[in-house]
């Protein structure tokens, strides 16, 4: 299936002092397949918390992308086909999203929001953080495997 994705659970298992880790062939019964039903549209907002202000993300999808993005916050909207950033969205099939918000994150003084946009329950395909600055930084993570 083109649009599958599975699951893989790795299972640890402490029992009284005596570590007992399980192989890949232990876990094998507990596999699940995932077939991801992606957004055509997504729109989302908040008055926001702390410092952040209010924040809103809106755009759609399709064809194993982002076609559209926008995010307000700061006081500043972000429109990631005007900025030339779409492009960096593809391979996106996202059926849910995480909006978080940090201030004075290591190594930076101001404030961060963070979009997380997840394939299935826990695999993030894209992440964009966005300073209050202005400036956009978008994080492809790596598929997670089993060795």
């Amino acid at each position: 299936m083109k649009n599958s994705r599975v699951i893989f659970v790795v299972l640890f298992i402490s029992l009284l002092g005596n570590g007992l880790a399980l192989s890949k062939e232990a876990v094998a019964p507990v596999l699940a397949r995932e077939v991801v039903v992606p957004f055509a549209t997504f729109s989302s907002s908040s008055d926001g918390i702390g410092n952040s202000g209010p924040i809103s993300v809106s755009g759609t999808q399709g064809k194993g992308r982002i076609k559209s993005l926008t995010i307000k916050v700061f006081s500043k909207t972000i429109d990631f086909e005007k900025e030339g950033l779409i492009n960096q969205l593809k391979g996106t099939d996202s059926n849910s999203y995480q909006i978080s918000y940090e201030q004075n994150p290591k190594g930076y003084k101001g404030r961060v929001l963070k979009v997380t946009f997840y394939a299935g329950t826990s695999y993030a395909q894209k992440i964009i953080l966005i300073k209050d600055n202005g400036s956009v930084n978008i994080l492809s993570p790596m598929a997670p495997t089993i060795e």
